[in-house]
């Protein structure tokens, strides 16, 4: 096995159900940390934890002119990623494990992301 560190700048869109329904745009810098498995030929499995760092957040989405985000993220990443020569497919399934709401706590709100890449390798 091996480790991979690197880090991903992404967007995500929240659908937030109220009684009017809003969109919300959220840009993370996420840095993982996973292990890579060498399952079968070129296909390997990958699992570890990711932390995110909100950077910036849709200001038309307030809470009585207070930011309705919490500033980090901390997720478990699982995916898996086929090696072909310098050809790289990766498939990431990602689940937020803590409350980013930070308006009230009646309200659990959570990352949920699929990322779907496609490299080369040098």
């Amino acid at each position: 096995y091996s480790s991979t560190l690197d880090s991903n700048y992404k967007s995500i869109y929240e659908n937030v159900i109220t009684s009017d329904q809003r969109k919300v745009k959220l840009n993370y810098l996420t840095i993982p940390l996973l292990l890579d498995y060498k399952f079968l030929g070129p296909i390997h499995l990958q699992a570890g934890p990711q932390f995110g760092v909100l950077l910036s957040q849709d200001k038309n989405f307030l809470e009585n002119g207070a930011e309705a985000f919490k500033n980090g993220d901390f997720s478990m990443v699982a995916g898996a990623e086929l090696r072909l020569a310098q050809l790289r497919v990766t498939g990431r399934y990602l689940i937020g494990l803590n409350n980013i709401n930070d308006i009230d706590n009646q309200d659990k709100w959570k990352n949920q992301v699929i990322q779907l890449s496609l490299g080369i390798a040098f």
